[in-house]
């Protein structure tokens, strides 16, 4: 028999795990502190350079457009060192987290 519905009849799913609710809760809970401290480092690693290469672009794109307008170049160059910044943040994240971690605790 094909995989094409017919119709007034279901279609068929494939067969997969029963979902309960609490299962996919336990997978999505943290078991402890340091898996949630260790997520937020994660996703702060990633978003700050995210952010970080977004202003290295813009500044480059800038400073490269200036034609020789000071002023122009001038927020090229901030947005570069902007992105240092971000790029510095991003490195130093992991060690920021677990500093917050141990004040928690």
């Amino acid at each position: 028999m094909s995989a094409k519905s017919v119709p007034g009849r279901p279609r068929q799913r494939a067969a997969t795990r029963p979902t309960d609710r609490r299962a996919v809760l336990r997978r999505l809970a943290a078991d402890s502190v340091e898996a949630v401290v260790n997520n937020i480092r994660t996703w702060l690693f990633a978003l700050l350079g995210a952010v970080a290469t977004l202003f290295l672009t813009i500044g480059g794109l800038r400073l490269m457009w200036a034609n020789g307008d000071p002023g122009e170049a001038e927020k090229g160059k901030a947005a570069l060192k902007s992105a240092a910044i971000g790029y510095a943040l991003a490195l130093l994240s992991p060690l920021i987290v677990t500093v917050v971690a141990g004040w928690v605790k």
